[in-house]
């Protein structure tokens, strides 16, 4: 994965209600429809529509026509790629016992490593 695409997946969860349209997603690999979406999550469906059109360009989902319904399943090699890439980029693994560490040290006050 380029950072290129990283930045625009990135951007694309940039917002909170796309969290968690993606992870209703992801629960139902089978594939999800907008009703059902808006049914569970109770989004408008025009704002529905909207997010739903950015996991699309971030390519995090795909959709299929089925008969008169749209399904929108995800797109887990894209998800895949991006957690190895934040692996990658962002992190040691030690091979011994395989634990994620940070590559950065960071202080603030809720956490400290």
């Amino acid at each position: 994965m380029k950072f290129t695409e990283a930045v625009n997946i990135h951007l694309a969860l940039g917002q909170e209600t796309r969290h968690h349209i993606l992870s209703l997603i992801v629960k139902h690999e089978d594939g999800i429809s907008p009703k059902e979406i808006h049914e569970c999550l109770d989004i408008p469906p025009p704002t529905l529509s909207f997010h739903l059109k950015e996991l699309l360009q971030a390519e995090l989902i795909c959709v299929q026509r089925k008969s008169r319904n749209l399904i929108y399943r995800p797109q887990a090699h894209v998800i895949a790629e991006l957690i190895s890439f934040l692996v990658d980029n962002y992190t040691t693994l030690k091979k011994e016992n395989k634990s994620i560490k940070p590559r950065i040290k960071y202080k603030n006050r809720y956490h400290e490593t």
